[in-house]
C-alpha cells in the first residue's frame, strides 16, 4: 500500500512539475509547428527564412533551453519532409552553437535594443554559414576550406540579410507573446 502511495506521489509531482507543465509543451508545440510552416513555406527562396529568427526570439524571450528544443525538433521535422541526412545533424550541432553564444550575449547585456538584435541576427546568420562550411569541409575532408567557404558566402549572406529583416519583422509581436505568457516557465 505504501509503494501505491509513492507511485500517486510521483506522478503528482510529475503532472505538477514546472519542467514539464502542459502549458510549456503546448507553447513550444506550437513554436515547432510555426517553425516547420515558415521553413517549409520559404524553401523556394534559398537560405532565406525567418527560423533563425525565431529559434533566436525564443532564446530571447523564453529561455535557451526552449529555444533549444524548438530548433532540434524543428530541423527532425523538416528533414523528414526535406530529406534526412547528416547534414540535420549539422545544423542541430550549429543552430545549438548559435543559440548558446546568443543566451551569453544575452547573460552579459550585450544588447537590448531592437536595432542591436538585428545586428546580432545578421552575425550569427553568418556565423551559422561559417560553421555549417567547417562541418562540411571535416566532413567531406576537404582541403582548400577558404575556397569552399567563399563559394557559399552569397548564400550565407542571404540567410543572415533575412536575419536582420525577420528580427525587424518579428520581434515586437514576440514581446506581445511574452506579455501574454508571464507566466511562463524558463528552463
Amino acid at each position: 500500500m505504501s509503494s501505491l502511495r509513492t507511485v500517486i506521489r510521483l506522478n503528482f509531482t510529475f503532472q505538477n512539475s514546472k519542467v514539464f507543465s502542459l502549458k510549456r509543451i503546448a507553447l513550444l508545440a506550437l513554436f515547432v509547428a510555426v517553425c516547420v510552416v515558415a521553413r517549409l513555406s520559404f524553401t523556394w527562396i534559398p537560405n532565406f527564412t525567418p527560423v533563425t529568427t525565431i529559434v533566436l526570439l525564443i532564446c530571447f524571450n523564453f529561455g535557451l533551453a526552449n529555444a533549444l528544443v524548438v530548433a532540434n525538433v524543428m530541423l527532425v521535422a523538416t528533414g523528414v519532409y526535406l530529406g534526412m541526412g547528416y547534414w540535420v545533424f549539422e545544423q542541430m550541432l550549429c543552430y545549438s552553437l548559435i543559440l548558446l553564444i546568443y543566451y551569453f550575449l544575452l547573460k552579459i547585456g550585450f544588447f537590448r535594443k531592437l536595432l542591436s538584435q538585428m545586428v546580432i541576427a545578421f552575425l550569427l546568420g553568418l556565423l551559422y554559414g561559417f560553421l555549417i562550411s567547417i562541418c562540411e569541409v571535416f566532413i567531406f575532408r576537404i582541403n582548400f576550406f577558404w575556397i569552399y567557404y567563399s563559394a557559399g558566402i552569397p548564400f550565407d549572406l542571404m540567410h543572415a540579410s533575412g536575419d536582420f529583416l525577420f528580427m525587424l519583422v518579428l520581434s515586437k509581436p514576440f514581446a506581445v507573446l511574452k506579455e501574454r505568457f508571464v507566466k511562463f516557465d524558463k528552463v
